[in-house]
């Protein structure tokens, strides 16, 4: 039997026997001084009938390498497992666990490969190579066992990362997504491109740092929870035009405008933009920003009376037809008005205020909302003499079209089809009525 080193407390135990538990240390981590078997004594223990003892001989860092490679392929699971966690475990021993049959020997053998890694030559070729073959095994524990060890390790083999950040398993490939900062930029818009699943945009969009191509891409992938994420995350360079149509999608995604209202440096035409389409509570919340110049508070602040102004109607009995009616025999209808009936889901006033604008019948504007096409609202917006930005919210809050599906202006502002397109799309909602 190997001789015991009494400790302090009077109880004996192995010198240098690493933890049974957690992450195992590092390879070149400093082990205090033991005395180890004799040879024969370590071939007795090698050869026991019990795994117990075999079992303590494998976690020993200081046998010969030859005894670790024999208990390599030992029978018991257990015995296997410590070979894989052991420091001393020689190269050819590791070769044949990265084979084993026992999933959670690969595991434990994946652990301590990646503590290597920052090392160099022979030793860390190994470790790279046998990384490689567990990133690809076919037990899903096995490669997130590597993906777990290896999202903090600034030095991993990019290959190997770009690998499991494809996997198919989301407990692989989101710790690499998320955390490994080796991943570029063209790594990630590839995988977008590729396989962009909801998982996966979120863990991007997580990142500590999200570039502003990787951002759009993400953005333009329509996932609600990915972009909340990224307007969130301080770390994510959101441009100016991708704020600006962030606001403005915002009206249907109420869940963004909070996170929007409170991001730093919102640019001050982004802030009124957004206070046109949220509710009141953001709005508030808006318009007691500090880091705004007085100017652009003021405004805000107009919007709020204006959007309280637009309500006393209701108070006073008067219903959204007549409201829209009256406003327009003022000469008072306009697009801040349809934009207040919007905040207050006033659909009836935008829909006669529509009528009115464009002198179109009300079963003709009707079916316009209805139709689920883009392009007819948009239409239908420009003959109104409303701007593309009004166009865009008639897109997405009245006739209910989908983000991906709306027509976007052109340069930020313009109509994106000319005047005898638009006309062509009313014309065939006139001929059907």
């Amino acid at each position: 039997m190997a001789r015991p080193v009494p400790s302090r407390g009077g109880m004996s135990r192995f010198r240098g026997t690493p933890p049974q538990s957690g992450q195992p240390p590092a390879e070149n981590s400093p082990m205090e001084p033991s005395v180890g078997p004799t040879h024969r004594e370590a071939r007795h223990q090698a050869l026991h009938p019990d795994p117990a003892v075999r079992e303590s001989l494998a976690a020993r860092p200081d046998i010969a390498p030859e005894f670790l490679f024999l208990l390599a392929s030992d029978p018991s699971a257990a015995v296997r497992r410590t070979v894989a966690a052991n420091a001393a475990t020689p190269a050819k021993a590791r070769r044949l666990l990265a084979a084993d049959r026992d999933p959670d020997v690969r595991v434990i053998l994946a652990q301590r490969l990646a503590t290597v890694l920052s090392g160099s030559g022979t030793t860390m070729k190994l470790a790279v190579d046998l990384l490689d073959q567990l990133a690809r095994d076919e037990a899903s524990s096995v490669r997130q066992a590597v993906a777990s060890a290896l999202k903090d390790v600034a030095c991993a083999p990019h290959s190997i990362c770009v690998h499991l950040a494809q996997d198919i398993a989301q407990a692989v490939g989101e710790p690499i997504l998320r955390y490994w900062i080796g991943l570029t930029d063209d790594d990630l818009l590839a995988i977008i491109a590729d396989s962009p699943a909801d998982w996966r945009l979120e863990a991007i969009a997580q990142r500590d740092q999200v570039g502003s191509s990787v951002v759009d891409a993400v953005y333009h992938a329509h996932h609600d929870p990915a972009t909340k994420a990224l307007i969130e995350n301080p770390g994510a360079v959101l441009s100016p035009d991708t704020l600006r149509d962030m606001a403005d999608d915002s009206a249907r995604k109420g869940a963004w405008q909070e996170p929007l209202a409170r991001r730093a440096h919102l640019p001050p035409a982004v802030a009124l933009r957004l206070a046109e389409v949220v509710d009141e509570q953001v709005l508030t919340l808006l318009s007691r920003r500090r880091d705004f110049d007085a100017e652009t508070v003021q405004e805000i602040r107009s919007v709020v009376r204006r959007r309280l102004d637009f309500n006393i109607h209701q108070d006073q009995g008067e219903g959204p037809q007549q409201h829209a009616v009256r406003l327009y025999n003022a000469g008072m209808l306009d697009e801040r008005t349809i934009s207040d009936a919007l905040a207050w889901a006033d659909v009836t006033f935008v829909k006669v205020a529509l009528v009115l604008l464009s002198q179109l019948p009300l079963d003709t504007v009707n079916s316009i909302l209805g139709s689920g096409s883009a392009k007819a609202v948009t239409a239908l917006a420009w003959k109104a003499g409303l701007s593309m930005r009004c166009a865009l919210q008639l897109q997405l809050r009245v006739a209910k079209i989908e983000p991906k599906n709306v027509l976007n202006a052109r340069m930020g502002v313009d109509y994106p089809l000319p005047a005898a397109d638009l006309n062509r799309s009313l014309a065939l909602f006139s001929e059907m009525d």
